[in-house]
């Protein structure tokens, strides 16, 4: 999968995957949206990561946790899991209706 390797997944977010991501997970493809899910959720667990990922994906992400697929979810929810240990995105969950 895409971003699978710790040492190599704040250099993939600097190197500038986060756009091709939000746009593959405008897909009808439900193996993209699963590995899109999973690269965010592997993405966001990198302390480097998750305030450009909350910035620039937040929004890709509260639409994949109503996604009706639950693989999609899982990752999706795991990605805001991870996202809301820092406390300064808990605002931007919140702007987004992420906990609407």
């Amino acid at each position: 999968g895409i971003c699978i390797s710790p040492q190599f997944r704040e250099l993939v977010v600097r190197e500038g995957i986060l756009d091709p991501l939000v746009l593959m997970a405008r897909s009808e493809e439900l193996d993209v949206l699963r590995e899109v899910a999973s690269a965010l959720n592997c993405l966001s667990s990198m302390e480097g990561n998750k305030e450009e990922i909350g910035d620039r994906g937040i929004s890709t992400i509260i639409s994949m946790l109503l996604s009706g697929d639950s693989e999609v979810e899982r990752h999706a929810t795991c990605c805001v899991a991870n996202l809301m240990e820092n406390v300064d995105l808990h605002v931007r969950l919140l702007e987004e209706r992420g906990l609407a």
